[in-house]
């Protein structure tokens, strides 16, 4: 019988094991660190440092990106980021040398977000931003008109923007006044008042019509109020019309004072008509400054505007109409109308009509 030496009694090993603990080996040889001395400095990490704005003004790519969706409106971009923030409202800081405004320029404030925003204000004319329309926000009101002065030619009032779902709709802007001597002059319109929410919201009031005079042989009309703007689809209050605007002729020509707007109509379910604005020669100045006045020709308050309608709720109640004076023919301006009622509640009472004052022609007071 043949007997095995004893070196070959030992472990056997596979050949491929064999190759696998090489390879292995061969690995752990490749990344092995070089041996230091435990008590060398370990190098400093290295630190990288990377530039991201957040700000969407200042142009970073996250700050744009979250900017178009929310922000509010900047002077150069008026618009609110398209799902929440508020619009540019102009103001005086915006008219000086270099800005939007500059020059009596017309800036119309921007638009809220479609979730969440108010519209901005108008200057000089512009339009009030409208809210969002499937949101919360309010219009912005609608910038006052520029009188005329030198070369400068007047502007009307700007309309306030639109409720959005829920909200109120802004004021017009008062129009601006005109002068002149031996031509026609007609002072600039009010603007009208923005719309109430789809859902719920008051209507914005009318803007105040600007004031007319001359000097010479041409005839005068005093500025138009502006419309009230209507309450909410469903809810909500009619805007007040805005005051027309009292003329002077203090030469030979005729003086007209301008329309009272009319007042704004309820919701369509619930809601009171606004009223309507006096006609101009009424209020605006006091007696007798607030007068329309006729040195030699003949003066005529201004109509008054009707009162909103609604279908649950009150109508407005009409505007008064304008006085006026002279020392030829004064006749009043005649009261607005009351608002009619739809549905259930009581319309608007008629407004009064306006008085005439005459020192040497014949003076009428208006119907009411």
């Amino acid at each position: 019988m043949t007997t095995r030496s004893s070196s070959s009694k030992g472990l056997r090993v596979a050949p491929l094991m064999t190759t696998g603990i090489a390879i292995a080996g061969a690995g752990l040889f490749l990344v092995a660190p070089p041996v230091t001395s435990l008590f060398a400095a370990a190098s400093a990490p290295v630190v990288q440092s990377h530039n991201v704005e957040l700000d969407a003004t200042a142009g970073g790519i996250i700050g744009s990106f979250i900017g178009f969706f929310v922000g509010n409106g900047t002077a150069d971009n008026p618009n609110a980021g398209l799902l929440i923030g508020n619009g540019y409202s102009y103001s005086a800081v915006d008219t000086v040398t270099g800005g939007k405004c500059a020059s009596n320029a017309k800036c119309n404030g921007g638009n809220g977000g479609l979730l969440l925003g108010d519209g901005g204000d108008g200057l000089n004319g512009g339009n009030g931003g409208n809210a969002g329309f499937i949101g919360f926000g309010d219009g912005g009101d609608g910038g006052d008109g520029v009188d005329a002065s030198g070369a400068v030619v007047a502007t009307a009032g700007g309309n306030g923007g639109n409720g959005g779902l829920f909200g109120n709709g802004g004021n017009g802007g008062r129009g601006g006044s005109t002068t002149g001597t031996d031509t026609d002059i007609v002072g600039l319109a009010g603007g009208n008042g923005g719309r109430g929410g789809l859902i719920w919201g008051n209507g914005g009031d009318g803007g105040l019509g600007g004031g007319a005079n001359t000097t010479g042989t041409g005839d005068v009309t005093g500025g138009a109020g502006g419309a009230g703007g209507a309450g909410g689809l469903l809810f909500g209050n009619g805007g007040d019309g805005g005051f027309g605007r009292e003329s002077t002729a203090s030469g030979t020509g005729d003086a007209v004072g301008g329309a009272g707007g009319v007042g704004g109509r309820g919701g369509w379910l619930w809601g009171n008509g606004g009223n309507g604005g006096w006609g101009g020669g009424q209020s605006i100045g006091g007696f007798p400054a607030g007068l329309v006045i006729s040195v030699a020709g003949k003066a005529t308050g201004g109509v008054a505007g009707a009162g909103g309608a609604s279908t649950i709720g009150y109508g407005g109640v009409g505007g008064v109409g304008g006085s006026a004076a002279g020392f030829g023919d004064s006749v009043g301006g005649v009261g607005g109308a009351g608002g009619a009622d739809r549905q259930y509640g009581a319309g608007g009472a008629g407004g009064y009509g306006g008085g005439g004052f005459s020192s040497d022609g014949n003076a009428t007071g208006g119907a009411g």
